[in-house]
């Protein structure tokens, strides 16, 4: 009982730790990341050096999950985030190594070391820097709890491991089965690697074919986490996943192939079998990938082949930072982006028409994951308007600047309120008393479908090919007010079933809800429709292509005095309350 209580505490403090330096590592690495993943579209080269930098950064399944987030959201090509899902894999490896030197024995210097930073980080880089030192001290104490549990059982633990000896076809594919099935479970390849390194600490693991069996399976099973996180996302974005369960699968082929070269030569590598069995992951995964590299094209092909779709391939970003150097083209970009932000709110205010009527998991996950492009979308326009701000720019492309921030503001608070919509539906399925008669289901529907006109309208109105944007922007404005009177009406006829107790309470706030919901998300359409009606909103057609002037040289004020400027705000505050001299009248 002692031993099965150890081993669970190891294992727990492994993934914990596993989890605590991933967040911490990419936390400190914060919006940098997000750069990196847009460079990476340069070339296959750049995606897999990349992909390597994150796969030691954090695992595998969490990167993959990530990069097919980013795909989901146009931002990245299938063919794009290929080389990094190959440098992903590699990347991980490293973490492997790093776990095969035997530093337990620093463990709680880490953790106390991870706890200071992060008490004294505040909200300095400092803080998720702790966490990640944190994160690596219980890993590694994980993984001494486990060995040290394991080791006075070796002998009887050695009868079963012989089982997955990979001298011979049946164990070798009796091994890298249970570890495939074993790391689906716990959804990390590198917590499997670790207890195999724990038990070749322990003794019951000896020999380097008894360990080689369970790399192959470790990699392939850590995919599952990719796979489930990919659920609710649209073709491409599950293709991303795909593709990452496809290579280790073909990895894993290469690697049964393999196997009598690694027995043989693996030796010549390492003393210690923990660093040979480091080295052989490494070396399998990276002879897999740069085998695969100049065939991506054939690769990206039969990942489409095998997961076929009739679904459109979502639309690309159209943030092309070459189109910085002439910035009227720039601007139309983002409008062009914001669109595309508009049409993503709409298809998710749609998912939540049958959404409110039954579950569907589907629907509310697919939501889940417009949400997330929604908020990558706003952070990549912003960044982007960022970096056009440094080119010269006349007065009406500095302000053109500040309106498109607003709306990509907007857009990205419409797709809040329709997830609160979504999250509305699922609490009404467990509430009897929250149902509606037929006729009053049908105000609602009708709010709904008001709401997605709306939307519909702005759409249109952001495409950037309008010379008149405000004329554009006159329907949004229609749809609005159209809204606002059936919403009133609709409200009135609710709250009197209610006060004349023809529905209970609940019924009525509920109502109340969705119709508050669908007010506010229309009135962010409204707000992106007077942006629109402002006459320095256009884009000249004589400007496209033309290329901006060297930026105008900016002196920045000098930095203050921080005691007497606040000295002398404090004064002019007391000038300010003091009342008025009164005026005597002369006698």
């Amino acid at each position: 009982m002692q031993t099965a209580l150890s081993l669970a505490g190891g294992l727990a403090l492994f993934l914990f730790g596993m989890e605590r330096l991933t967040e911490g590592l990419t936390g400190w690495a914060g919006e940098r990341l997000r750069d990196l993943l847009r460079r990476a579209a340069g070339g296959r080269g750049r995606g897999l050096a990349l992909g390597i930098v994150l796969g030691a950064l954090m695992q595998t399944s969490a990167g993959t999950v990530m990069v097919a987030g980013f795909v989901h959201a146009g931002l990245l090509t299938l063919a794009q985030s290929l080389p990094i899902t190959l440098g992903l894999n590699i990347g991980t490896t490293l973490a492997v190594q790093l776990i095969a030197f035997r530093v337990a024995d620093y463990a709680p210097l880490a953790v106390a070391a991870g706890v200071l930073l992060r008490l004294t980080g505040g909200d300095t880089p400092r803080r998720p820097l702790g966490d990640a030192l944190l994160g690596f001290g219980l890993f590694l104490m994980g993984m001494s709890l486990m060995s040290g549990a394991l080791r006075p059982h070796r002998e009887a633990l050695a009868p079963w491991l012989v089982h997955f000896d990979g001298t011979n076809p049946r164990g070798l594919l009796l091994g890298t089965l249970s570890s495939l099935a074993i790391t689906a479970v716990i959804q990390s390849s590198s917590a499997t690697i670790g207890m195999a390194f724990a038990l070749i600490a322990s003794g019951a693991i000896t020999r380097f074919e008894q360990v080689y069996p369970i790399l192959i399976g470790a990699n392939i099973g850590t995919c599952v986490t990719a796979i489930l996180g990919s659920l609710g996302s649209n073709r491409e974005g599950k293709r991303a996943a795909y593709a990452h369960l496809i290579f280790n699968i073909y990895g894993g082929l290469v690697g049964l192939l393999a196997a009598p070269l690694f027995y043989r030569w693996i030796g010549f590598t390492a003393d210690s079998l923990e660093r040979q069995a480091a080295h052989a992951n490494t070396i399998k995964m990276a002879a897999s990938a740069l085998l695969l590299l100049p065939i991506l094209p054939a690769f990206a092909a039969l990942v489409r082949a095998l997961a076929p779709s009739r679904e459109p391939p979502p639309e690309t970003s159209r943030l092309d930072a070459a189109l910085c150097a002439t910035p009227e083209d720039a601007l139309r970009a983002v409008i062009a982006e914001s669109q595309r932000g508009a049409a993503l709110c709409r298809e998710s205010h749609a998912l939540t028409r049958r959404l409110i009527l039954e579950p569907r998991p589907p629907a509310y996950r697919r939501i889940q994951r417009n949400e997330e492009a929604a908020d990558r979308m706003k952070s990549e326009v912003r960044d982007y308007l960022k970096r056009l701000t440094r080119h010269y720019l006349s007065r009406r492309q500095s302000l053109l600047i500040a309106q498109l921030d607003r709306i990509v503001w907007n857009l990205e608070r419409i797709h809040d309120h329709i997830t609160v919509v979504a999250s509305l539906s699922q609490q009404r399925y467990g509430v009897e008393e929250a149902r509606l008669y037929e006729e009053d289901l049908d105000r609602l529907f009708d709010l709904h479908e008001s709401a997605g006109a709306t939307l519909a309208r702005l759409e249109e109105a952001l495409a950037p090919t309008h010379a008149d944007f405000a004329a554009a922007a006159a329907p949004v404005v229609a749809a609005f007010n159209a809204f606002l009177r059936a919403a009133d009406a609709a409200r009135a006829e609710v709250t009197d079933k209610v006060s004349r107790h023809l529905y209970p309470p609940i019924s009525g706030l509920f109502f109340s809800e969705y119709a508050t919901t669908f007010e506010r998300m229309v009135r962010h359409a409204r707000q992106i429709a007077e942006l629109l009606r402002d006459p320095d909103f256009r884009i000249k057609e004589t400007k496209l292509g033309r290329e901006a002037p060297p930026p105008r040289p900016f002196r920045p004020p000098e930095l203050v005095n921080v005691d007497d400027y606040l000295a002398r705000r404090d004064r002019l505050r007391r000038r300010c309350e003091q009342p008025p001299p009164r005026k005597e009248n002369p006698t």
